[in-house]
């Protein structure tokens, strides 16, 4: 079996390092860069959870050969370019795995490439590339993977799926509705983003400066309005006291792109929700407030480079 991992920021580095460690074969894509710098080097992971490793993953597949399952875990401003510059790795037989951040990622893929898909998200985690890109794994827990696809002929391979991941330690959850598993992880990521973009700050201070805390609620309930058009009964008072138990040092790769002046998720992660949320009547008047000024912010900051 022939299992490949997009991207190895955090979260790829996370899944190809516990993959390696229970010796399946696993091939690796990223940048140039980054291949480079992993051939040499391999993927370094820390984890208090899984423990410490430094392993080789492969790079090429030979003539003729294609990837049974592909994780795909790259940023989706980077989505297609970087699918397209390793098609030739898969083929319509191929699994695809997003584990992307955000709205309409799906709908993208298959608009440019034949090939299998299951939709999935990776619960809260703190795991990141320190400066000499060896992966942190801060979180306490282990790592959490949901999965779910509309197309039945891939029950099979979900069932799969699961008996793999958590053969090397990442607890998995499948679910029958792709569109319950964005959303009730898109939900807590996007309020999180966007007040703790606002806040310039991690979760704790975003809930000490009150400015910022009274966003919480309402920002919630706001989202919670589109959930109900699609059919969701989620409750805000739960989802409010669920961020709240997150740990105080939480910070978000949308908020740490944008002050770097990187490109962010920023559409997907609020743009999309928003969007969908208009084109069913919805006002959303915190939510469209709060986009407008992480934008203002975005666009000043690039004029002033």
């Amino acid at each position: 079996m022939k299992i490949g991992v997009l991207g190895i920021g955090g979260v790829g580095s996370l899944i190809a390092s516990n993959l390696l460690k229970e010796n399946y074969e696993v091939y690796c894509f990223g940048s140039k860069e980054s291949n480079k710098f992993l051939k040499k080097n391999g993927i370094a992971f820390k984890s208090n959870i899984y423990g410490n490793s430094n392993l080789f993953p492969y790079f090429n597949l030979s003539k003729d050969q294609f990837l049974d399952f592909l994780f795909v875990t790259v940023k989706g401003n980077n989505l297609i370019k970087a699918l397209a510059t390793y098609k030739k790795f898969f083929n319509k037989d191929t699994i695809a795995i997003t584990l992307l951040n955000g709205l309409g990622h799906k709908e993208e893929i298959q608009k440019h490439f034949d090939i299998n898909l299951i939709v999935g998200t990776i619960g809260s985690l703190e795991v990141s590339l320190n400066k000499n890109r060896v992966a942190i794994h801060k979180s306490e827990c282990k790592a959490n993977i949901e999965l779910a696809s509309s197309d039945k002929k891939m029950q099979i391979h979900l069932f799969h799926l699961k008996k793999i991941l958590e053969q090397v330690g990442i607890s998995c959850t499948i679910y029958e509705d792709e569109n319950y598993v964005i959303w009730t992880k898109l939900i807590r990521l996007s309020v999180i983003s966007i007040i703790n973009t606002l806040s310039n700050s991690n979760l704790g201070n975003s809930f000490i400066k009150e400015e910022t805390r009274i966003l919480f609620l309402p920002l919630i309930e706001e989202f919670c309005l589109i959930g109900e058009k699609l059919g969701f009964n989620f409750k805000p008072k739960n989802i409010y006291e669920k961020i709240k138990t997150l740990p105080d040092n939480l910070t978000t790769s949308m908020q740490k792109d944008i002050y770097l002046g990187n490109d962010s998720e920023i559409e997907y992660i609020v743009g999309a929700p928003l969007k969908l949320g208009k084109s069913f009547g919805l006002k959303l008047p915190i939510m469209n407030k709060c986009y407008l000024e992480i934008n203002d912010f975005i666009n000043k900051n690039r004029n002033e480079k």
